[in-house]
């Protein structure tokens, strides 16, 4: 019927509903606004030669990819 996760204070992770049944999230966070930190955003504010060499991708390919990301974390999912 339900599930229960519990995420230590730092860990990369997400939720996301796969249905498009209506889903209840619960949260209880240690901040009234713990914010938003997406991976993708993080590690692309590395130094160009670091994402570079971390992808083997040169500095155009690694733009195109930066240029591609949505603004937030949940642009771009399925509507049912």
């Amino acid at each position: 019927m339900g599930e229960v996760t519990f995420f230590p204070e730092g860990l990369i992770h997400y939720q996301q509903n796969l249905s498009c049944e209506t889903a209840t999230y619960i949260s209880a966070l240690n901040s009234e606004d713990p914010g938003v930190i997406t991976v993708s955003t993080q590690f692309f504010k590395l130094p160009d030669e670091a994402v570079q060499g971390s992808l083997g991708q040169d500095e155009h390919t690694v733009k195109q990819l930066i240029d591609g990301l949505p603004a937030g974390p949940a642009e771009g999912h399925r509507t049912c």
